[in-house]
């Protein structure tokens, strides 16, 4: 059942996220763990619209498909928190990086645009955004241009190896929470309420099996924070620092997880610069002329 895959990301527990998204998501995963039916009343966003050489939209046939023609733009909304695997209610990174191979691979598109508008999420959402940022043409121009761009979605965009990352305003556009967090669901309490007792035999030759959640649900925390949180947040900074030259890394709060508005978030090398979303449309087709010239000089 496809919308099983999201209990994949939730039992695995490691998130890159904010705080309020993280309660927010907290409350939804209880609620799909009990089995209760989710009453979501939305119309989610195209993942992706096109746009011709002319910045016309690029609208459907009366089949319903969509015919791109040759110079035409796409423009990616990685809108809500970030996901591992594709389900009913969010888009997956599986799902979004294949898209973004064959906006690539695609002649017929000649820049890719991002929309980006997320608190962050999964970290197994992050490896495909990286893995296909390394190898993505880059005479293709990808620019990013964000309202919210935290945690797991600063990673993936910077990720990417973007020509460019704006902030959309400098009213709410926020950067950063470059950090991780683990969480789970502890059902002791509920299953003790119910007269119910939770059981669990390990042999000798398995005494480290699952030892840092055993220890984190009696209240020790040092051992998750030593072999699984600290590990990934050393490899958050240390990528950001690498995939990001201009990032003032030694400033207070930007590699431990402080939040910033698009102003700070200029200064501190999350952003280059603010700027809407319609400049940052007129700009990547600047660049991809730019680089068609080069191309035939």
């Amino acid at each position: 059942m496809k919308s099983s895959n999201v209990l994949t990301d939730l039992y695995k527990g490691q998130w890159a996220i904010t705080f309020d998204a993280y309660r927010y998501m907290y409350t939804l995963s209880k609620d799909i763990l009990k089995g209760k039916d989710l009453k979501v009343n939305f119309k989610a966003k195209n993942l992706i619209d096109f746009y011709d050489e002319n910045n016309d939209p690029v609208k459907p046939n009366v089949d319903g498909f969509i015919e791109i023609p040759e110079g035409s733009t796409a423009v990616v909304n990685m809108i809500g928190p970030l996901v591992s695997y594709g389900n009913w209610w969010f888009y997956g990174a599986d799902e979004i990086v294949a898209k973004l191979d064959k906006l690539d691979r695609n002649p017929n598109i000649k820049a890719i645009l991002i929309y980006m508008d997320g608190p962050g999420g999964a970290v197994g959402a992050i490896s495909p955004f990286v893995t296909f940022g390394a190898k993505r043409n880059k005479k293709k121009p990808l620019g990013i241009v964000f309202e919210e761009m935290c945690s797991a979605h600063l990673y993936s965009g910077w990720g990417l190896q973007p020509d460019f990352v704006w902030a959309a305003n400098n009213i709410s556009a926020t950067a950063g929470s470059l950090g991780v967090m683990v969480s789970w669901l502890d059902d002791q309490k509920y299953l003790e309420m119910i007269g119910l007792e939770k059981i669990a035999i390990y042999p000798d030759e398995s005494k480290d099996k699952s030892l840092p959640v055993r220890l984190a649900l009696e209240g020790k925390y040092d051992l998750i924070k030593t072999e699984m949180l600290s590990p990934l947040a050393i490899r958050f900074q240390n990528d950001m620092i690498r995939l990001n030259p201009d990032l003032k890394s030694k400033e207070s709060g930007v590699l431990t997880g402080k939040v910033f508005y698009a102003e700070d978030a200029v200064k501190v090398g999350f952003a280059q610069k603010i700027g809407s979303f319609e400049e940052a449309f007129q700009y990547i087709n600047v660049l991809s002329e730019l680089n068609h010239y080069k191309s035939n000089v």
